[in-house]
């Protein structure tokens, strides 16, 4: 029997709790190394109240707040907005950030039995430049908030944070065009199988020629 669909499946699940499960700590993470590098107190505030004392843990209950905060937080629209398409422009922005890890390996393939079983979702054999593929498409959820929130200056604010981010991922790709000079391969698998070489026996191969 093939279990490859089901495996797949399996992986699909366990990487996206992965990364909603990272989107707290990562948060407070930023905040806490933007607060070091100017110099202020981070986030301090959030805590809990146990006899008497208030635990703030490092900052560590912003993440919850944030949540509650969300999840409560009132939803207002303009009357004019296009509701369908206001509601939809998240969701297409969010996607493109999921959808991209498809083919970042988490780990060596678990073989089992007569099964090689990939700890990745899609191995593509241009697996990097699907990533810039999919991530572009983040663009339009940019522009389609700004035109459904029927007001001129979203809409040119849409526009401008589009433009950003196309000439953002230029750049970015211009500047991963080593690794593929270096590795002679777009697959991700492969480069991180490259790197895991060592040099001399001891030193890594990080794209080192």
């Amino acid at each position: 029997m093939d279990y490859s669909f089901l495996w797949n499946l399996v992986t699909i699940v366990i990487m996206f709790a992965i990364l909603v499960g990272l989107a707290g700590p990562l948060t407070w993470a930023e905040r806490r190394q933007s607060a070091m590098i100017q110099d202020r107190v981070g986030p301090n505030r959030a805590g809990i109240d146990l006899f008497g004392k208030r635990i703030t843990v490092l900052g560590l209950m912003h993440p919850v707040a944030d949540a509650i905060k969300m999840i409560t937080k009132e939803d207002t629209m303009n009357i004019r907005v296009d509701r369908l398409l206001y509601n939809l422009a998240p969701i297409i922005s969010l996607m493109p950030a999921l959808v991209t890890f498809a083919v970042v390996p988490f780990g060596p393939d678990i073989h089992w039995g007569d099964a090689v079983l990939p700890l990745q979702v899609a191995r593509l054999d241009a697996g990097a430049l699907y990533v810039f593929a999919v991530s572009s498409l983040a663009v339009f959820g940019v522009t389609l908030a700004g035109y459904a929130s029927a007001s001129r200056l979203a809409m040119m604010g849409g526009l401008r944070a589009s433009a950003q981010m196309i000439s953002y991922e230029v750049t970015m790709g211009l500047s991963i065009m080593g690794l593929f000079l270096v590795y002679g391969t777009l697959e991700p698998y492969a480069m991180v199988l490259e790197q895991g070489e060592l040099l001399g026996g001891w030193l890594p191969g990080w794209g080192i020629i």
